[in-house]
């Protein structure tokens, strides 16, 4: 399974696979870089800035969930949670609901002891 993929699926599924870029710099780029490169060679760079400042928080914020759910399965295992060794996201295709965090006891998981989000101050 790629780094980042969510490993709390109920089944594989044949069709509808989704892959996450680890790299942040890269995932950068995807996201604001390449899609501006037209409008910054007609001269305006403008728009793409708007872009970025646009979608930056929720694209930092993306960023960010993979970097806590690694520091917390590092901290494993942990007297709160005994049962837990494994940290993750989940979500289903919909996106909706999107879980920053479940904390379960294996892949695939048969016990969850937590689960929860990830909010940052402004």
């Amino acid at each position: 399974m790629p780094p980042g993929a969510s490993w709390f699926a109920q089944k594989k599924a044949d069709k509808d696979r989704r892959y996450r870029i680890a790299d942040p710099a890269l995932r950068f780029w995807f996201a604001f870089v390449e899609p501006a490169l037209a409008e910054v060679d007609r001269g305006r760079p403008d728009l793409a800035l708007e872009r970025v400042e646009a979608g930056f928080a929720s694209w930092r914020g993306r960023a960010v969930e993979g970097v806590v759910r690694d520091a917390l399965e590092r901290l494993l295992p942990d007297p709160a949670w005994s049962d837990v060794r494994r940290v993750a996201g989940w979500w289903p295709r919909t996106n909706v609901p999107e879980i920053d965090l479940v904390g379960a006891d294996r892949y695939p998981a048969t016990h969850i002891s937590f689960v929860g989000t990830i909010t940052m101050a402004p």
